[in-house]
Parts: structure tokens; C-alpha cells; sequence
């Protein structure tokens, strides 16, 4: 979670500031909200009506963004998908018609793999996830580092 400072407190409420970022732009924003969990316990205890609908849509829409972030990082996180010129590829299917093309995933594979060698670091996610993915379904094997699509 963003890191919040306390900037004032009154009472059972609190005026929190955070920082929001945006590439190079960082502005500061405040906002008010109850102190700590008591407070806020004995703030939603008082309210009725449509304070109270208010309150609780509030709770769903955050706990809804929770689920969904939550999710979409697994989901990236076993992504075999990469963009170019703002084009989806899935690096498993680069064969025409988008079907499968074991030779041309497994090159593409290895030369992320050897870039990534030569100038440091890691290949993007999604190459790490589509070597792994052709090693466990069997269409690749490793050989002195490399792949080699298996011959079926």
C-alpha cells in the first residue's frame, strides 16, 4: 500500500497526505478519513441512510480493485504475451494463422535469452514464462543453455 503521512488530527479524524507519481511528476494530495480502526468502527456505527450505502460502495469499489490487481498480476505473471508497435504477440503462437511454430518460439526464446546475456540482466517476463511453458510441455529441451525444439 502507498505510504501515508498524518498531517493533522482532530478529534476521531485524521488528514492524511500521499504522494502520486506520474513519470517524472510527483504531487502531493490529502485527503480526511477516521484516525485508526476504532474510530472508523464508531464512524460507519453512526451512519444510516445513504451515508451508510455510500460507505459501503466505497468498501466494495476498494475491496473490487483489490480482487482484479490481485489478479492481474497472476495473470502477467504467466503472461507469454509481448507488444510491439502496439501489437499483441503470444510468443507460443508465431506461426501463421496464429497457431503454434515451435521453431520460431524457441528462436525467439533464445535470442532474448542471448541479448539478455550480452548486455545483463533478465529477459521480459513473458520470455522467462513461454522457455518454462516450452519445457514443460515438452516441445523444447535445454541444451548448454539453449533450447532445442524437440523433433515430434
Amino acid at each position: 500500500m502507498a505510504e501515508r503521512k498524518v498531517v493533522a488530527t482532530k478529534g476521531h479524524e485524521s488528514t492524511f497526505e500521499i504522494s502520486v507519481k506520474d513519470r517524472e511528476k510527483e504531487v502531493k494530495a490529502q485527503f480526511t478519513a477516521p484516525s485508526n480502526p476504532d474510530a472508523f468502527k464508531t464512524w460507519v456505527a453512526g451512519l444510516g441512510g445513504e451515508p451508510l450505502q455510500k460507505a459501503w460502495e466505497l468498501h466494495m469499489y476498494a475491496a473490487d480493485l483489490k480482487a482484479r490487481a490481485a489478479a492481474r498480476e497472476s495473470v502477467v505473471a504467466e503472461s507469454t504475451i509481448v507488444r510491439k508497435d502496439g501489437k499483441e504477440i503470444d510468443l507460443l503462437l508465431l506461426g501463421m494463422d496464429g497457431k503454434a511454430d515451435f521453431n520460431r518460439s524457441v528462436a525467439i526464446v533464445n535470442a532474448a535469452y542471448a541479448q539478455a546475456g550480452i548486455i545483463g540482466g533478465e529477459p521480459n517476463r513473458a520470455f522467462v514464462v513461454a522457455r518454462r511453458k516450452l519445457l514443460e510441455g515438452k516441445h523444447a529441451t535445454e541444451q548448454n543453455g539453449m533450447l532445442a525444439v524437440v523433433r515430434k
